[in-house]
């Protein structure tokens, strides 16, 4: 999907330098690059991974094969506990497939596709506009109710009858593999039952800064 819409980008950057070139004299190839790339991004949604599984999983269920629904982090915390025996913290991960309910239900997937294209494109000034926008859409989606459901009963079952406060924070998909992403991602410290969605949210808006972006 990203090299199809960088094609794209590629085309439309063609005919604008055609029409600068040529004092406009082939501005009619301004609609019909609209009409075929509005046709392509029909396609691109078609193209998109569907992701299936849990919206939430507890780390006692969690093994290092499931990083592709857990991320690195979380799935190898969850192997050093469960399949190791070694002690780890408790806690509970909100899945890929959550993220991509979240995603969906807000219509953001479009706008995040187009940040990389943006950078190469229009370069890091661009990107910083595009990126703030992005994350504002984040911070004021909304969580789909069975998500947060299921993020607000994980945790009353990880607290139990108290009032704990939590950490919530990233476990990309890809991080610690071929890239840390170090210090790119957002972590909430003293998260309490009240602001489990808004601490959500600002991890995900994290993963759309210009500094992650162009990592």
């Amino acid at each position: 999907v990203q090299r199809i819409r960088r094609a794209s980008m590629d085309v439309f950057i063609m005919v604008k330098d055609l029409n600068q070139i040529a004092a406009g004299r082939y501005s009619d190839l301004y609609e019909t690059f609209r009409r075929l790339d509005e046709a392509l991004e029909g396609e691109c949604a078609g193209l998109r991974p569907q992701f299936s599984g849990p919206l939430v999983m507890a780390l006692d269920e969690l093994t290092a094969g499931q990083a592709g629904l857990a991320g690195t982090k979380m799935a190898n915390l969850g192997e050093v506990h469960n399949v190791l025996g070694l002690e780890a913290p408790e806690g509970f991960v909100i899945t890929v497939t959550a993220f991509a309910k979240f995603m969906s239900h807000n219509e953001l997937w479009e706008r995040t596709d187009r940040l990389e294209e943006i950078l190469e494109v229009y370069g890091p000034r661009s990107l910083a506009e595009a990126c703030r926008e992005v994350q504002m859409a984040i911070l004021a989606g909304a969580v789909p109710e069975d998500v947060a459901r299921e993020i607000q009963a994980a945790y009353a079952a990880l607290v139990r009858s108290e009032e704990i406060l939590v950490a919530m924070r990233s476990s990309a998909l890809g991080e610690d593999q071929a890239a840390s992403h170090a210090g790119q991602y957002y972590t909430e410290l003293n998260v309490g039952r009240t602001w489990l969605l808004d601490a959500y949210r600002s991890v995900l808006a994290s993963a759309f800064s210009q500094g992650a972006v162009s990592y």
